[in-house]
């Protein structure tokens, strides 16, 4: 006589429940750029500063904005471009460099490579 193999099951459970996320509040986008500082954040991914180059061309030919804050988050370095690109200000964030762009900028953009 031959032994049949009984076939077992093993049922794997996994304690970790889905919660949805409370959604969030976007805030108020404004109808026009005109007199506002407008923040470009480089992630420091390939290819983002060829995109926040162009994207600040467009912005500043389209816009008379009243400053560009080019903010570099891989050096934690943060210029402050007038109308016509000269270099107002360049420093090095001290503390949250999201809190530095937040104080010298109206709105800001965040650019992601690859």
């Amino acid at each position: 006589m031959e032994a049949v193999a009984k076939e077992r099951t093993i049922e794997v459970l996994q304690p970790v429940i889905e919660r949805p996320q409370p959604a969030g509040v976007l805030a108020p986008r404004p109808r026009d750029l005109t007199g506002l500082s407008v923040a470009l954040v480089d992630d420091n991914n390939p290819n983002v500063d060829i995109l926040m180059a162009k994207l600040e061309a467009l912005l500043t030919s389209r816009y008379k904005l009243r400053s560009v804050v080019r903010c570099y988050l891989g050096t934690g370095r943060l210029e402050v471009v007038e109308p016509g690109g000269r270099v107002k200000e360049s420093c090095t964030a001290t503390s949250s460099i999201l809190s530095e762009v937040a104080k010298r900028s109206y709105v800001a953009i965040a650019g992601v490579g690859h």
